[in-house]
């Protein structure tokens, strides 16, 4: 009979992935429809689905599921651009709260599973809203540089991260230097630390 409970389990798992993967792969939906439904979509490959909340913080801003309770036990994971932790994701379940029992290893392995795909979407996503308006990377050097600055400045919330100016700076490609493959950039901005 365990063997039937652990492929259960499983199966609950694959499905829990199956479903990020759907929202994550090629979506076109804004980054907040995908980060509600991802929250509504963790729980079910949980060991208490009942019990079982999720959230995911992206750049300070927090999208909760249903069932998320930030006092109960809680599983974390980061979310990542590159090498720059830029949120995390947070699985919660209160009948963990007495203190009897824990997350599972397998919990713990599926939300890395989840990051790393969320991560990965993140990324894409990124390199797709900047690549879109970047044109050809055979342009003139000083073409792409302004081209990449111009594409940055267009999409980027100066009041929410108080950037004032972008300065692209001269610089002198470093030997080896592809077309499209360095840029120096200044950017001010007015704030706390």
């Amino acid at each position: 009979m365990q063997e039937v409970d652990a492929l259960r389990e499983r199966e609950k798992e694959l499905r829990c992935l199956y479903r990020i993967q759907q929202l994550t792969f090629n979506s076109t939906l804004p980054l907040e429809s995908v980060f509600q439904q991802l929250v509504e979509a963790i729980p079910p490959g949980w060991q208490h689905p009942d019990f079982t909340g999720a959230s995911v913080e992206y750049f300070g801003r927090r999208y909760c599921g249903d069932g998320y309770e930030s006092s109960a036990p809680q599983l974390r994971e980061k979310l990542y651009l590159g090498e720059r932790c830029v949120g995390q994701i947070c699985v919660s379940d209160c009948s963990l709260k007495s203190g009897r029992g824990s997350f599972l290893e397998e919990e713990a392995m599926l939300l890395v599973s989840i990051s790393r795909m969320l991560s990965n979407f993140l990324e894409w996503r990124h390199l797709e809203i900047l690549g879109s308006r970047l044109g050809s990377v055979t342009a003139s050097r000083r073409q792409w540089r302004e081209q990449v600055v111009q594409s940055m400045v267009e999409r980027f919330d100066s009041s929410r991260f108080g950037v004032t100016e972008f300065f692209l700076r001269e610089e002198s490609p470093p030997v080896g230097a592809e077309p499209a493959d360095h840029i120096e950039l200044q950017v001010f901005h007015r704030g706390t630390p």
